[in-house]
């Protein structure tokens, strides 16, 4: 949630709430699946992996959430 509010400083939590973390760039790692996720802010994230058999299932099944000019490029991986 606080990387979402990062934009709306009327919004909390917040990341840089009373100065606790100056560099927003916040990255989740799986180990196991090789998987980086980074929400970047409320419009978006970046999910990278070493193997596309990871990215295939959450595809699958948010196929949805991808943007419109970005899903012909990110379809093409998936071919």
């Amino acid at each position: 949630m606080a990387i979402a509010n990062q934009d709306f400083p009327s919004r909390f939590p917040r990341l840089a709430y009373n100065h606790i973390i100056s560099n927003k760039e916040i990255y989740f790692i799986n180990i196991n699946k090789k998987l980086i996720f980074n929400m970047y802010n409320n419009r978006g994230l970046d999910l990278v992996a070493t193997n596309i058999e990871t990215l295939k299932p959450i595809d699958e099944n948010l196929k949805d959430w991808i943007l419109d000019y970005d899903r012909a490029q990110i379809e093409k991986l998936f071919l």
